[in-house]
């Protein structure tokens, strides 16, 4: 692993690469602990190209060496992630998480966090090494994560509907409109929600607007997440591997995507002005003669303020895409929409995040080695019992997909009725009927309940069957009586 390291930044100058290993005992070899990757291709496009927004993420290793692999993915113009650095550390922990944001933070030369932001779930030790190097930043919690563990208590499509309703809320109006309606619906729901963190931290209401950023949840984190699942079952060198090639392919691959490009900006963005120009269509215009619009849709009036780029429902200032209100007044003024879209989203900041390309890395016969450190040996081996689990344990509101190709939801938490009893939380293996019932069969018992249900399903099965005999008879009759008709058919 040190020769790799050597490697990394021989062939990617001003590339921060680091390893760190512990030797509690001095007589026995180091214990490899941790590796940090950042490539300056990554840094330097996502400090030219891309938004003022990291999405932090850990998730486990699947090899026989457990760990964990800490990333850091920002946005580009066109709304989809941009990996900027990754590490592998043994536990998830506020000391790791410290270090890699750390490392972080001096390579992307953070000096002032004021106008920034960080995205993250509630992870181990996360809070407070962000609150700890980033005390001036806007730290937003994926609101998908406290849904899941709010909503297990909570369920219902119309809570559900109302959770994002107030996540989603651009206005504190809107949300406190929508937290009593919440309370209307629920009150111990109501009640728990705001014992969660701070409603701050994930409602689009109280959003920093200098970042042009209102996403609520950490998808994008999730997403490469998704991307490296199977080099995540390798080594930890192969691991590293197949995800430096994946980024250094991803750089060429995003650049000709950019050259399909219709507009000035990507079709994410076109995507969504138009749909905000579908939904102009239901609002009506109040002009003042110059640049101020009163916007009437669904009974509301917004003040739309074109020079400032300023709307009351604030989705202008938080996104940076003019909203539905704005679209209408700029329509209204004889005005391309697309004219308006911040300069976050053009087509010159996102190739300026992919102007730097990676550079290959020989194999490792080529290295050099110069530098002979002791090679370190793997992190002590902690098995746990049982079989290894390779998937991940999904909340009770997560879907799976069924071998027929149909989600589904989990049973987790839902009530199997026993089909002796008739109660819920247990089946008839372990019903109390059966295990506490020591006597014959006699008159009323339990033996004779349970040998009565049982000659019931007999029953059942054998009144099947004689259906089914029924069934081929009558169809062997007809086959028969058709032959004998053609047979007839045919002396005549």
């Amino acid at each position: 692993m040190w020769f790799y390291a050597d490697e990394l930044k021989r062939a990617n100058r001003d590339s921060s690469v680091s390893m760190k290993v512990e030797r509690p005992i001095p007589a026995e070899p180091p214990i490899f602990d941790r590796f940090y990757v950042c490539f300056d291709a990554l840094k330097t496009g996502f400090v030219k190209g891309c938004k003022q927004i990291i999405g932090v993420d850990g998730c486990f290793l699947k090899t026989v060496v457990k760990g964990e692999l800490l990333a850091a993915i920002g946005r580009d113009a066109n709304n989809q992630m941009f990996p900027i650095a990754w590490a592998v550390v043994q536990v998830e922990s506020r000391d790791t998480w410290s270090w890699f944001l750390s490392r972080l933070k001096d390579d992307l030369n953070i000096t002032d966090d004021l106008g920034w932001s960080i995205i993250s779930d509630q992870q181990k030790g996360l809070v407070q090494a962000v609150a700890e190097l980033f005390p001036h930043a806007e730290h937003r919690m994926c609101a998908r994560h406290i849904y899941a563990n709010w909503g297990g208590s909570h369920k219902g499509p119309k809570i559900q509907r109302q959770f994002w309703n107030i996540a989603k809320s651009t206005t504190e109006v809107d949300f406190k409109e929508n937290m009593e309606l919440l309370h209307k619906m629920s009150p111990q729901a109501y009640e728990d929600l705001l014992e969660r963190p701070n409603l701050k931290h994930w409602c689009k209401a109280f959003f920093n607007p200098m970042v042009k950023c209102d996403i609520v949840d950490n998808n994008l984190c999730e997403a490469f997440n998704g991307r490296i699942l199977e080099a995540r079952c390798k080594s930890i060198y192969s691991m590293l591997e197949d995800i430096r090639k994946l980024v250094m392919e991803r750089i060429p691959t995003q650049r000709a995507n950019c050259e399909k490009w219709t507009k000035d900006f990507g079709p994410r963005i076109e995507k969504k002005l138009q749909e905000n120009l579908k939904l102009s269509r239901y609002c009506h215009v109040i002009w003042n003669g110059e640049n101020g619009y009163e916007i009437e849709a669904w009974g509301t009036k917004f003040v739309v303020d074109i020079k400032n780029k300023s709307c009351d429902c604030r989705a202008w200032q938080l996104s940076g895409i003019p909203c539905c209100h704005a679209v209408c007044a700029l329509l209204h003024k004889g005005v391309d929409p697309s004219e308006y879209v911040h300069s976050f989203y053009k087509k010159e900041m996102f190739l300026e995040a992919y102007g730097k390309v990676m550079e290959p890395v020989r194999d490792p016969k080529f290295w050099d080695r110069i530098n002979m450190h002791e090679p370190p040996i793997p992190p002590i081996l902690k098995k746990k019992k049982g079989r290894p689990k390779k998937l991940r344990k999904k909340t009770v509101l997560e879907t799976t997909i069924g071998n027929d190709g149909v989600e589904q939801m989990s049973r987790k938490g839902t009530a199997n009725t026993c089909s002796l009893c008739r109660q819920p939380w247990h089946n008839r293996r372990r019903c109390n009927l059966r295990a506490n019932d020591n006597t014959e069969s006699a008159p009323g018992s339990v033996g004779e309940l349970i040998v009565a249900r049982e000659a019931d399903m007999s029953r059942q099965i054998v009144t099947a069957n004689q259906l089914e005999a029924q069934a081929r008879k009558k169809l062997t009759q007809k086959k028969s009586e058709g032959s004998k008709k053609k047979g007839l058919q045919k002396r005549v």
